[in-house]
């Protein structure tokens, strides 16, 4: 069924398709480096005991970058930045999955109702004409249901994989730091 989905939106929607991904990759990178940012927080009052870690000495070579001093609030001014473009990648993502969704629903809507115009009166007749247009918008409807539940699922996927890899990368670091 995924299959036959997949074969039905890439073709046509291939360039949008891609786009959420680009746009879902960037919002998990996001997520992850928003979570990072605590980081500098915990070095600022000496919770972590480690002065040396890596990520901390990423975020000082990026604000060395831009020749900011690392304080508190330029910290939660970056984390603030990070969550409203995080939040206007995940509009814009949530804007493309529902035209698609859209778009193939209506499209297919028009089909339907293309072959119901062509089919003899005598059929309409005999199998009620308002159940059978009945039956079109409630199908086509959970066909846009059914894309919409798989770009859900795919959003929540590519967020599960960043932050698996986000895990084992701080796991990874604070094992490092501890030897």
């Amino acid at each position: 069924m995924l299959q036959k989905l997949f074969k039905m939106i890439w073709p046509k929607y291939w360039w949008q398709t891609t786009l959420i991904i680009i746009l879902l990759l960037l919002n998990g990178f996001l997520a992850s480096l928003s979570v990072l940012s605590i980081i500098p927080f915990l070095e600022g009052i000496n919770v972590s005991s480690n002065n040396d870690s890596q990520i901390l000495s990423l975020f000082n070579a990026f604000f060395m970058f831009f020749d900011i001093k690392m304080s508190t609030v330029v910290i939660l001014t970056f984390v603030t930045i990070i969550l409203i473009i995080k939040a206007i990648l995940s509009i814009l993502c949530a804007y493309l999955s529902e035209w698609i969704r859209l778009e193939i629903e209506t499209s297919h809507k028009k089909l339907i109702y293309k072959s119901i115009l062509n089919v003899k009166v005598d059929f309409l007749h005999k199998n009620n004409y308002g159940n059978l247009t009945n039956i079109i918008v409630l199908e086509t409807r959970y066909l846009g249901m059914l894309i919409n539940y798989l770009s859900r699922f795919s959003a929540s996927f590519v967020e599960l994989i960043v932050f698996g890899i986000l895990v084992f990368f701080l796991s990874y670091q604070l094992t490092i730091g501890a030897i």
